[in-house]
């Protein structure tokens, strides 16, 4: 059976700053936000570009859509089986908008 892959825990964020490309930040690192990644613009585009930082955006939210999508999995794993529904399966829906959100920049408008 393969190991659970391990990566750096979320929260994870990113920022346009006032340097070239859109950085994907990490506060896990001895309390300081670490780079985890450097998303350029497209050829062509404004800095910061657009699909740049949406691209950020979308990596920046990653480790909220797995566990959002872990326990909507779950939630409907139990329903096949028959068995009854968590308790938390409105806070589970939310958990997932939230998720969504954060990766397509909804919740900021």
């Amino acid at each position: 059976m393969n190991e659970r892959a391990t990566f750096t825990p979320g929260p994870w964020t990113a920022d346009t700053g006032d340097h070239e490309g859109t950085d994907v930040l990490t506060g896990y690192h001895d309390n300081c936000c670490g780079v985890m990644a450097t998303i350029h613009n497209q050829p062509g585009e404004d800095m910061p570009g657009t699909v740049e930082v949406a691209n950020a955006r979308l990596i920046a939210a990653a480790p909220e859509l797995l566990a959002a999508l872990e326990l909507m999995v779950d939630m409907f794993e139990r329903h096949i089986d028959g068995q009854e529904g968590p308790d938390d399966a409105a806070d589970r829906w939310d958990a997932a908008r939230a998720a969504i959100d954060k990766a397509t920049n909804q919740g900021d408008e």
